[in-house]
């Protein structure tokens, strides 16, 4: 959705009610991918009940199927992944030994392999030649983070000290946006600013990693 009216702003597509509810399939259709890859997933794990380490390797399996079969059918990589791993955690009685797995085993190795392969993309002529757009960014979003918290926590009648700090404590960046600003650069219609998008947000989360985990334990 924010991509067609993205494109529609900057001019490279004209909107519509047929543009819409191909967004609109193609969601659905993403989701629906993700919810068939959890269950095949805990099917082979019921298969393979008695070994453990099936699980683990199903799991990672089925995630490159949906992810590729997403990127095939011109699906929402992003989403399906996200969508499979929420149904498998909640309808996997046993899933807590992927978790587990994950997190002492793959979890540092995947996180290399990621920020190392998004850094790869970073034009350091970029941060000499437009560092003005990077300030802004951080500036905005950590306005943004500190304001909406505040408001909310207002709303809501939170405790003073979620309102105070909260905020502050959002200020690291990392995972998801680098995601989809890499996925941006296969998007028809931004070939132009992507670059752009996928240096601001590889340079600013940078800056994020270095001075957010000090507000955070501030």
């Amino acid at each position: 959705f924010v991509s067609i009216f993205a494109s529609t702003l900057v001019g490279s597509a004209e909107f519509s009610f047929m543009i819409f509810f191909e967004i609109l399939m193609t969601v659905i259709y993403s989701i629906l991918l993700g919810i068939v890859g959890a269950m095949i997933s805990e099917l082979i794990d019921k298969v393979f009940k008695k070994n453990n380490s099936v699980k683990t390797t199903s799991t990672i399996g089925m995630i490159f199927i949906v992810y590729s079969m997403s990127s095939q059918f011109e699906l929402e990589p992003l989403l399906a992944s996200l969508v499979m791993g929420a149904v498998m955690t909640n309808i996997s009685s046993e899933f807590h030994i992927v978790k587990e797995e994950f997190d002492q085993h793959l979890k540092d190795i995947i996180f290399m392999l990621f920020f190392a392969i998004s850094a790869m993309h970073l034009n350091l002529s970029f941060l000499v030649s437009m560092p003005f757009i990077i300030i802004i960014y951080v500036l905005f979003r950590i306005i943004g983070k500190v304001s909406g918290v505040w408001v909310g926590g207002k709303l809501t009648g939170a405790d003073k000290n979620i309102r105070r700090y909260l905020g502050i404590a959002l200020f690291p960046q990392a995972g998801i946006a680098i995601g989809l600003a890499l996925s941006l650069q296969n998007e028809l219609g931004f070939e132009s600013i992507a670059p752009v998008v996928l240096n601001v947000i590889i340079a600013t989360t940078m800056v994020h990693e270095f001075v957010g985990p000090l507000l955070t334990k501030y």
